[in-house]
């Protein structure tokens, strides 16, 4: 009976290993507004989740393991389905349910936007939270322009790899010196790669006339694109309504457009 005890004792010990499937991960970063500086949490799993005690840990390359305060989440339960968004610039709207980065306390990461960056979220897990812990780590995102890694914004990548959250730990989303934002897409599980995330880039043309590249330019070249799409009945070309005619009024639409010029 006693070896039994000692036996039961030991195995309580034994940490939860990591990548097993609780509802808290189902919690993820969903979107992050670069220009704007705003981070979306959104619940993809099947019931609410209460987020007193989460944390975020943020790096850049200029700075590691910057943490928010412990109770900046109290009170915040995310039901299925929904979100919260963060705003790093502290100018969320009064009332619209958003946070600002004071309220959640301590500090982000400086350089928010291009990247590198890193973030991570962890909970308390029913208990102290541990930063160290792969149990309470439960998201993960890094980004960089061209994809390039960097060693302090890394700081924690490889414990998201341990954790069953990240591909790899040198493995950055890739932006460009003008991305807009970057979203996750809703492939479900729990371990994500930089190719489960779409970038929005800037609309390069300068107006609806600035067809064809080089964009920015109205030359020859958006004249012959425009002609082409409008004998093909390319939507590109439908400028004007109704929508689905092609006819005089978009011609005239982009005679206008072609005349006013690039800004």
């Amino acid at each position: 009976m006693r070896r039994f005890c000692v036996l039961v004792s030991a195995l309580a010990a034994v940490p939860t290993l990591a990548g097993t499937p609780v509802p808290e991960r189902s919690v993820q970063i969903r979107s992050i507004d670069l220009e704007r500086g705003v981070l979306e949490l959104h619940n993809f799993g099947t019931a609410p989740i209460a987020m007193d005690g989460w944390r975020f840990c943020t790096h850049s390359n200029a700075e590691a393991r910057r943490y928010t305060g412990p109770g900046g989440l109290n009170g915040v339960t995310l039901d299925a389905g929904a979100s919260v968004r963060i705003h790093l610039n502290n100018d969320a709207m009064k009332g619209s349910g958003d946070l600002n980065a004071l309220d959640l306390g301590g500090a982000f990461a400086s350089n928010f936007g291009q990247g590198p960056y890193a973030l991570q979220l962890f909970w308390p897990n029913g208990g102290l939270l541990s930063f160290a812990s792969l149990d309470d780590m439960v998201d993960h995102v890094q980004w960089s322009v061209g994809g390039v890694s960097n060693p302090v914004a890394q700081t924690r990548s490889q414990q998201a790899v341990d954790a069953g959250l990240w591909s790899a730990a040198n493995a950055f989303v890739v932006t460009s010196g003008n991305s807009e934002s970057i979203g996750l897409i809703p492939l479900g599980g729990e371990l994500h790669a930089p190719g489960d995330y779409s970038v929005t880039e800037p609309n390069p043309s300068c107006n609806a006339a600035d067809l064809a590249a080089p964009f920015g330019v109205l030359d020859l070249a958006d004249i012959g694109a425009f002609v082409s799409g409008f004998i093909a009945q390319d939507p590109a070309a439908d400028l004007a309504p109704p929508s689905g005619v092609f006819d005089l009024q978009d011609i005239q639409a982009f005679v206008g457009a072609f005349t006013a010029g690039c800004p």
